[in-house]
């Protein structure tokens, strides 16, 4: 079975709350199948060719462009660490495997969890004091982000009133 690819909490506590954002296993799958059915074309119309065989770039390219395509939404994943100790929010991101520098953002600057809807998709967000958004999730048709939101704004209301 798929992982799905829902934002989920990893660890919580009352100091601390982990969220992870995995990596979307479908959709890197899709495009990678994808990649194999051009680069299967691009064998087929080489072998194919009585005279001269050549190779054909744009199903070669396109086909690697997929693969690479699909090993990104296969491997990338962001942890959330929300902490009270440290009065942080820290993203950590991952993609092929590296750790990208850690974002942080104070908790006192967190207004709240949101959920951003346009049409039928979903974006969890971060809505900032200054009132600008932290964008947290791709737009989906995750439902679960509400629950998501719910979460997260329970750990800041509690993280403010001590």
């Amino acid at each position: 079975m798929i992982p799905s690819p829902a934002i989920r909490v990893v660890e919580q506590t009352s100091s601390k709350l982990v969220l992870l954002y995995p990596p979307n296993y479908l959709f890197g799958g899709m495009l990678l199948l994808v990649s194999l059915l051009l680069l299967f074309l691009t064998l087929v119309l080489y072998r194919i060719q009585v005279r001269e065989p050549k190779v054909n770039w744009l199903t070669t390219g396109l086909g690697i462009f997929f693969i690479l395509l699909g090993l990104l939404y296969s491997s990338n994943h962001t942890v959330f660490t929300f902490s009270r100790e440290a009065g942080r929010l820290s993203i950590s991101r991952s993609i092929f495997g590296i750790t990208s520098r850690d974002t942080d953002v104070p908790l006192q600057d967190i207004r709240k969890a949101a959920v951003e809807t346009t049409g039928n998709q979903r974006r969890l967000v971060l809505v900032m004091n200054s009132g600008s958004v932290l964008r947290m999730t791709f737009s989906t048709r995750q439902a679960s982000y509400y629950a998501t939101a719910d979460v997260i704004n329970a750990f800041l209301v509690t993280a403010a009133s001590r």
